[in-house]
């Protein structure tokens, strides 16, 4: 975090020691948010401007932040070093856990930007509840470093919701087995227009609950219908055995 005004406290005595004159100099006090264990709150999905220095004379070299996140999810953290006329320093993002244990940390390598997601993982999320990020230089750097962070929460997506059916399984029992027009086998049902069922519409033949065959439908009647067995039967018919149509919702 940029400091305030530095507090310098120069104690200025004399002291006729040997004849020399001793200028003793305080130290500037320790910076809190140096450590994860100082770490300031950071607002999500806000831009946040501060500043390292990290020279001996002020000694700034992190900034800890910690945030939390509603549920599971992904992190943007967008780090940009402000405009300015000074040369860019070293510096690197560091994203932790809620102690501040090391998870990762992105060197900017001569670049004034970096953007990050977290977990990098495409599909992989991390958990809700407590995070801590840092910006930080080298120790002994190369001078002030002003910049601008932002973090920003992208929920995990929500299971996908199946598609609604867009035809009503319609049964029918058999009445009768004939031959078709066109020389294969039919059977007669005793669902017709009344039923929804119209010519063209497509179905199945089911023997105790699996499909033994394929059917399309041919003739319509008010209360019953002519379907064509398409292909092979995987199974003798019987009086059990019961069509199924798919008519349209």
């Amino acid at each position: 975090m940029r400091r305030g005004i530095g507090t310098r406290i120069f104690v200025l005595g004399l002291a006729f020691v040997a004849g020399l004159g001793l200028a003793v100099t305080c130290q500037a006090p320790p910076d809190p948010d140096a450590e994860p264990a100082g770490a300031m709150p950071l607002a999500l999905e806000t831009w946040h401007r501060d500043a390292l220095d990290c020279t001996r004379r002020v000694g700034d070299c992190a900034d800890w932040f910690a945030f939390a996140t509603p549920g599971p999810g992904s992190l943007r953290i967008d780090l940009a070093k402000m405009a300015d006329e000074q040369e860019t320093p070293e510096f690197s993002l560091v994203v932790g856990d809620a102690s501040g244990a090391l998870a990762l940390e992105e060197a900017n390598a001569g670049r004034t930007r970096l953007l990050l997601r977290y977990p990098a993982d495409e599909g992989r999320y991390s958990d809700g509840g407590r995070h801590t990020l840092a910006v930080r230089t080298p120790e002994e750097g190369d001078g002030a470093f002003a910049y601008e962070l932002r973090v920003s929460f992208v929920p995990k997506p929500l299971p996908r919701r199946p598609p609604a059916p867009r035809f009503e399984a319609v049964r029918a029992a058999l009445l009768e087995v004939e031959t078709g027009p066109d020389g294969g086998e039919a059977v007669l049902i005793d669902k017709g227009s009344r039923a929804g069922i119209a010519r063209g519409q497509k179905g199945r033949l089911l023997q105790d609950g699996k499909k033994i065959a394929d059917i399309e439908i041919l003739d319509v009647y008010p209360d019953g219908s002519r379907a064509a067995i398409r292909g092979a039967l995987g199974a003798a018919l019987t009086p059990a055995t019961v069509a199924e149509v798919d008519v349209p919702l």
